[in-house]
């Protein structure tokens, strides 16, 4: 073998090594930004990737003309799940609910971004149907509903209840403004007695709301039923 065809196979080698290696730490990189905009509970996605993510995805759908809701959850009697039952208790309550808003079909099934911003706050970006003008209201009642089905937790069926507000972006609006007016819906759901609501125009929430008929949807100290199974089960 000539020297010069040592060189060249000294070099291709070299050039295959620095791009094998760039190629791990590129992954390195995207696997860090992962883990940096992952919840460690849920595996949901964080505040700072909803941050990332939700203007460009609220663009996209806006040039395509779909409607996208901008929700926020929050769960209702999981304090006294916690206190009652300890953390692991409320973490499984939180890593199934994460569970039912990112994957149960109807709610985000994949599509949508579910977001799980801290303690037992939720937030969900999901787009509609151009089609159904009205798809939104019935698509709070079944995350509701979802939501709120009993969660056994080792011999234990823990209810937990739900406050959904929501709005549906309609362009121009940043991402803070709509999540302002999904906060507002949401407080505005409470005060009303209500487990979910639609805000329209502004960041004064319009309701249309689904009344908090049942014991876990209401804040008046008895809305979160814990049974053992044994004793009956969930009601």
């Amino acid at each position: 073998m000539s020297r010069r065809s040592v060189v060249v196979q000294l070099c291709v080698g070299a050039a295959a090594g620095w791009l094998a290696g760039a190629t791990r730490a590129q992954s390195r990189v995207i696997a860090a930004r992962r883990v940096a905009g992952t919840d460690a509970l849920t595996g949901l996605a964080n505040r700072a990737r909803l941050l990332a993510e939700g203007l460009p995805l609220l663009s996209a759908a806006g040039r395509a003309g779909a409607p996208v809701g901008v929700v926020l959850v929050d769960l209702v009697g999981f304090k006294q799940i916690n206190d009652t039952y300890g953390h692991p208790a409320g973490d499984a309550v939180l890593v199934e609910a994460g569970r039912r808003l990112a994957e149960r079909p109807g709610v985000c099934g994949g599509q949508g971004l579910a977001v799980r911003l801290g303690g037992d706050e939720f937030a969900v970006l999901v787009a509609g149907s151009q089609a159904d003008r009205g798809w939104f209201a019935p698509w709070l009642e079944a995350a509701h509903a979802a939501l709120t089905e009993p969660v056994q937790v080792g011999d234990l069926v823990v209810e937990v209840g739900a406050t959904l507000g929501g709005v549906v972006a309609v362009g121009g609006e940043t991402l803070a403004e709509l999540l302002a007016r999904a906060d507002a819906a949401m407080y505005g759901a409470r005060a009303a007695g209500a487990v979910t609501l639609e805000a329209s125009g502004g960041l004064a929430a319009v309701p249309t709301p689904r009344p908090a008929t049942r014991r876990r949807d209401r804040l008046d100290g008895t809305h979160a039923a814990v049974q053992r199974r044994a004793a009956g089960g969930a009601r």
